[in-house]
Order: structure tokens, then C-alpha cells, then sequence
């Protein structure tokens, strides 16, 4: 059996690794990809190149960790009681549209979707992985959320994935549009409410089933 100082991952390696992710997702998100050399990384965490190597064995793979460490934080979070929020669909929608208005208006998600952007076209396979663990994965947790309804009989039998693309698609808006061509525009609270209670409204209108008791309470 291995002993605790043969991983890399326990005790003082541990900590190191921290320290070489942290400094790396603050280089990264300041200069981007290529303006960021392993050995600014390194002076950063206060760890030897060696230490840094042996964690990661290059840039690329440096620059990986942290989109995924980042990816994992812009994922719209479903409840874990979807089965009994899901009865409250309007409410459901507000909440999840809401929370997604302020995750892709966030300061840090639109420097990530630049940083990212700049390299699309070096790094195919990392780019495919971001849309499927980021993006796609948030509308397939909306989806199974609709598909839910569905079953309850709250909304029409359709594609609960093209009923979340729908949504989703309302929700982000021209704003998002705007924020990704770097065209900065706050948006206040009031202001998103009031657009997401307009995409609900139009889902809602298109989908719900004429009689449809959500649940009361």
C-alpha cells in the first residue's frame, strides 16, 4: 500500500496544488492563455517549478484544471427537491431565470467567455467540453425539470430539451448578446424580474395545459 507522502493530492502536495490553481485562475483570468508562462505561475503560488511540473505537465493541461474548476461554478443549480418545486412551475421558472440572469451577467463569467473565446480555435476538444459540461448540462437539468411538468400534467407532452432551449433562449435575451461583444450595460433587479417574468409568461402561455393546477401553498 502506498504511503500518504506518495500522492501528490494529500497533506502539503494538497496545499500546494491549491496554491498553484489559485494563481493560475488569477493569471489566466487577467492575461489569458498565452501572455501567462508556467513560471509566473509558479513565482505566484511560491512553489519551484519542479513542484509545479509535478502537478501539472504543462500549460495546456495547467490551463484545463481551470476552466474546469470555473466551468463547475456556471451551472445553473436545480433544486434538490425539483419533484416538489417543480410544482410551483412559475415560480420555479422565476427563481431559475433570475439566478441565471445574474450568473451570465456576472463580472467573472463574461472575463471567462472572453478568455476562453480567444483560444476557440486552438483548442477544439477543451471548447466541445465546456459547452457540454457548462451550457449544455444547464439545459439538461432545465430539461428534466420540464419533462417533470410534463408527467404532472402541468404542461403539454413536447421535447422538455427544445422547451428549455426556448426558455433558456428568452431568458438570456439581447443583453447577454450584448455582454458577449463586450458592450457592458447593467442590468438591475428590477429589470431582470421583469424579463424573466415575460420569458415564464410566454412558456407558460405556449405550453400550459388549460386547467393545470400548480401546486397551492
Amino acid at each position: 500500500m502506498s504511503s500518504s507522502t506518495d500522492s501528490p493530492r494529500r497533506g502539503p502536495s494538497l496545499r500546494k496544488r491549491k496554491s498553484i490553481e489559485i494563481a493560475a485562475r488569477k493569471l489566466f483570468m487577467a492575461r489569458g492563455f498565452r501572455e501567462v508562462s508556467m513560471e509566473e505561475v509558479a513565482r505566484e503560488a511560491n512553489v519551484s517549478k519542479a513542484t509545479l511540473y509535478n502537478h501539472f505537465p504543462d500549460k495546456m493541461a495547467l490551463f484545463a484544471n481551470v476552466v474546469e474548476q470555473l466551468r463547475t461554478s456556471y451551472i445553473v443549480k436545480i433544486p434538490s427537491n425539483v419533484a416538489e418545486s417543480i410544482g410551483h412551475l412559475e415560480q420555479f421558472l422565476h427563481t431559475f431565470g433570475v439566478h441565471l440572469l445574474d450568473l451570465l451577467h456576472g463580472d467573472e463569467l463574461r472575463t471567462f467567455n472572453q478568455m476562453i473565446g480567444a483560444y476557440a480555435h486552438e483548442m477544439p476538444e477543451l471548447m466541445k467540453t465546456i459547452y457540454e459540461q457548462g451550457p449544455l448540462e444547464t439545459q439538461r437539468r432545465l430539461g428534466e425539470a420540464f419533462s417533470l411538468a410534463m408527467e404532472k400534467g402541468l404542461l403539454k407532452p413536447q421535447d422538455p430539451m427544445v422547451v428549455a432551449d426556448q426558455f433558456l433562449s428568452l431568458v438570456r435575451g439581447v443583453t447577454f448578446t450584448e455582454a458577449m461583444w463586450g458592450i457592458h450595460k447593467p442590468i438591475s433587479a428590477e429589470i431582470k424580474l421583469a424579463h424573466v417574468k415575460t420569458s415564464t409568461a410566454v412558456i407558460l402561455a405556449a405550453y400550459r395545459i388549460d386547467g393545470g393546477m400548480e401546486s397551492k401553498g
